[in-house]
């Protein structure tokens, strides 16, 4: 991840439609949409049957992901600025048949959205295109609730790390450089070893304030004893060379405003996976 400078007009639109987007617990909301497309597939079903299945699935892939990616929230009714439609669909639709791959592929939108659609997970491959389909709704939440955390990191890499986490509340430290998060691991669901991009506004005298992103790894519980609104807090330290986070200390804590932050690199914690080595543990 590149430092990048973002003009202050549009940190201001953005704080606008993070404002719109925050529901429980401060997490952004996703609005999650499912639809079958595999033409095969759908000739199994009446139409008002396809409408009640879409909305079903919608419903427990929205359980799926909330269970998996708990630094958002997710749920089916309209209203959250952002949105992930999965569709069932053949992975190449002008492909030779007769035997197709199936799988998941997903679209993103949302307020400054770069990466739009693509390719997320297989459903059935080539080979079994023409084995019985048997009960679909059954069938897909298994292979979603039997993923692994890889194929859940990937859809944060290449899709949901897109949505900004407002962090308003963010504790500037000096030695070492870092951030300390207004949340707790518990919180997020995000265990040690996951990578952000924080966005802070640093001023300037020609522009006024600027925003700059650097590159930071979570990295242990904030010790603060006393501090009601930091201690256990998530700690974040920057990342040595791949950003200039010397360009922080330029400036004192109270000159510097986070406003949110991107998750970059997902690592689940979950109350059942405690003592279960991540990344960051196997580096120390």
């Amino acid at each position: 991840m590149i430092t990048r400078r973002i003009p202050f007009f549009r940190i201001l639109i953005l704080a606008e439609l993070l404002g719109s987007v925050l529901w429980a617990s401060d997490k952004p909301a996703v609005t999650v949409k499912f639809f079958l497309k595999e033409p095969e597939y759908r000739k199994e079903y009446t139409e008002a049957e396809i409408k009640t299945l879409e909305e079903e699935l919608s419903s427990v892939i929205a359980g799926i992901f909330e269970n998996r990616l708990g630094f958002l929230s997710f749920v089916t009714s309209p209203g959250p600025s952002y949105s992930l439609t999965l569709e069932l669909d053949r992975k190449d639709t002008n492909g030779p048949g007769p035997y197709y791959e199936v799988g998941f592929k997903v679209r993103m939108e949302g307020p400054e959205i770069r990466r739009k659609t693509g390719y997320w997970e297989m459903f059935r491959p080539r080979n079994s295109y023409k084995a019985a389909l048997g009960d679909l709704k059954g069938a897909v939440s298994l292979k979603l609730t039997l993923l692994d955390d890889l194929a859940y990191a990937k859809l944060v890499e290449d899709f949901l790390g897109q949505v900004p986490i407002c962090c308003e509340d963010t504790k500037l430290l000096a030695d070492p450089l870092g951030w300390v998060l207004p949340y707790t691991r518990t919180d997020l669901s995000m265990d040690w070893g996951s990578q952000l991009s924080i966005e802070n506004l640093l001023p300037t005298i020609e522009a006024g304030p600027v925003g700059w992103n650097f590159r930071a790894v979570t990295k242990k519980p904030f010790e603060s004893p006393g501090d009601e609104t930091y201690h256990k807090r998530i700690l974040c330290v920057a990342v040595p060379g791949d950003t200039d986070p010397d360009k922080l200390r330029q400036f004192s804590a109270n000159e510097v405003s986070v406003t949110k932050f991107y998750v970059v690199e997902y690592w689940r914690f979950a109350e059942s996976l405690e003592g279960i080595e991540t990344p960051d543990d196997a580096s120390h």
